[in-house]
């Protein structure tokens, strides 16, 4: 059977590289082990790799708290072990996946340090708020997405003397997609991925990007046409992923 829809029919490996192959000599697995391991990866008959995420974090979520989007952490052996690996997977006919986390960034992300320090540009970005009226007419309506382990969509920021948004975790916060500065950025950080090369991009979190006090604030109809307007950015810069 021909397959029309790679991106639909095919089969892919997720590799997190830590828990991979060393191949640096660190002890830890790298995106260096991961270029030694392609021609295994190829044998299995898979179609592609998907990374989870890659980028600078702190790594309190596994990389989904990304400080950096437009580069790849050195624990993983940095930009030029990437593109190693990405070409190194093309020549063998094989796809790349990447993560791009849309929802939120980590607090240590540059937007959110000099939100911290008192930028009014970078602050509306997020979701600030002098006190927690705002918040808690939020929380009648909002689910939590970990209430065990992160109760409550809201942190106080002591740096600030604000209350942020922070739907997963009270280090990631929530970005703003009514400001926008911020659909343009998260728009220019994915066609950065695309034109590094990578074949699919997987928008990670996309439910909970617009906010609309009274509602549970997931797959709002906002959702679908900013999803729509990012495919669309896709299809006509790089029209290959």
């Amino acid at each position: 059977m021909k397959r029309t829809r790679w991106y639909k029919d095919g089969v892919f490996y997720q590799i997190w590289p830590r828990s991979f192959k060393d191949g640096n000599g660190d002890g830890m697995g790298d995106l260096y082990g991961v270029y030694e391991k392609l021609d295994y990866l190829k044998s299995l008959g898979i179609d592609g790799i998907w990374f989870s995420p890659l980028y600078p974090s702190p790594g309190a979520d596994c990389g989904y708290d990304i400080s950096d989007y437009y580069n790849i952490a050195e624990e993983f052996g940095g930009m030029d072990a990437f593109r190693k690996v990405l070409d190194g997977a093309h020549e063998r006919g094989m796809k790349v996946i990447m993560d791009l986390v849309v929802n939120h960034t980590s607090d240590e992300h540059e937007w959110a340090k000099a939100a911290r320090a008192g930028d009014q540009t970078a602050r509306d970005r997020y979701f600030f708020y002098d006190d927690w009226g705002i918040p808690y007419e939020f929380e009648k309506t909002m689910p939590e997405v970990f209430p065990t382990t992160a109760p409550g969509n809201f942190t106080w920021c002591p740096e600030a003397g604000k209350v942020v948004m922070t739907t997963f975790y009270p280090y990631q916060w929530d970005l703003n997609y009514k400001n926008p500065v911020v659909f343009n950025d998260m728009t220019a950080n994915m066609l950065y991925l695309c034109n590094l090369g990578v074949d699919i991009i997987r928008l990670d979190a996309t439910p909970y990007i617009w906010k609309t006090l009274g509602t549970n604030c997931r797959n709002l109809p906002q959702v679908h046409n900013l999803v729509r307007i990012i495919h669309l950015a896709a299809e006509i810069v790089c029209p290959g992923t």
